[in-house]
């Protein structure tokens, strides 16, 4: 249960990014922005890495890579979707990743799976598009999914390396890696870095990329593939239930719905 709690968290924890990047992003761009972040975070855990540093093996160091290489691929993918596409496009699609996540489970680990569990990854997935999809579905839509696919790979992924891993180790080396991967983006577009742009992508480094992204590992960890990934994609559900409490967005029947499947969802997967 703990597991599971960790993965509730950090979704709660993610579903704040949105509102973050949307400040820091006003005088930034993505690529700065996203380097500031990883680097913040990347300080942030050095005390915990001296402290606990173990080798890690080649092995796990080349799939590191390939995680790294992943996420900073998702993210210039969501962050091009959302350039072309409206946000009620490209949430709905680019959570659909529990499915991509379950099938690496299933195939490659050949983690054991249960109706339950299936279940649980089906109620999340469909609330999450009928609180946020609205429009008509165009070929840019490819853009979100390949976002899905990288984020369900490295489910598969980090999970591979956290057998034998300490999951702060991880996320330390996956901030290194994905900050090496961003230099020629940063390199060649807008280099501008201001005060609003480092105090919020400093605050995002503490909860997503910190805290978040630790106990997201920490559940993966000790929790399965295809249940910790359904769990931790309720994260807009979390930011669409804070819009309506802080900004007081208006909600329709099928976004009341929505929230019930998430719910119904998130209960099978704690309680199965």
């Amino acid at each position: 249960m703990i597991a599971e709690i960790c993965a509730l968290f950090a979704a709660i924890t993610w579903s704040l990014e949105p509102l973050l990047m949307k400040r820091g992003l006003s005088t930034v761009s993505e690529a700065v922005y996203l380097f500031l972040k990883l680097l913040f975070a990347s300080f942030l855990m050095l005390p915990l890495i001296l402290i606990t540093y173990a080798p890690l093996t080649f092995n796990s160091l080349i799939i590191l890579l390939f995680i790294s290489l992943n996420a900073t691929l998702a993210y210039l993918s969501y962050v091009h979707a959302n350039k072309y596409l409206e946000a009620s496009v490209v949430v709905p699609v680019a959570f659909t990743y529990p499915f991509f996540a379950s099938f690496f489970a299933i195939v490659f680990y050949q983690e054991i799976f249960s109706l339950y569990k299936i279940l649980a990854t089906i109620f999340i997935v469909i609330g999450i598009w009928l609180i946020f999809f609205t429009k008509r579905i165009s070929r840019k839509v490819i853009f979100p999914l390949l976002t899905s696919a990288f984020w369900g790979l490295n489910q598969y992924l980090f999970k591979l390396i956290l057998v034998n891993e300490s999951f702060f180790l991880v996320v330390w080396f996956r901030n290194i890696f994905s900050i090496i991967f961003l230099l020629p983006f940063l390199l060649k577009g807008n280099k501008k870095i201001s005060k609003v742009g480092i105090k919020y992508s400093f605050i995002n480094s503490i909860l997503v990329d910190f805290i978040g992204i630790s106990s997201h590992l920490y559940a993966l960890k000790n929790g399965s593939i295809i249940q910790i990934s359904s769990l931790v994609s309720i994260s807009p559900v979390f930011n669409f239930i804070f819009d309506i409490i802080l900004l007081k967005e208006s909600i329709s029947n099928r976004k009341i719905l929505g929230i019930i499947s998430c719910l119904t969802g998130t209960i099978i997967a704690l309680l199965f």
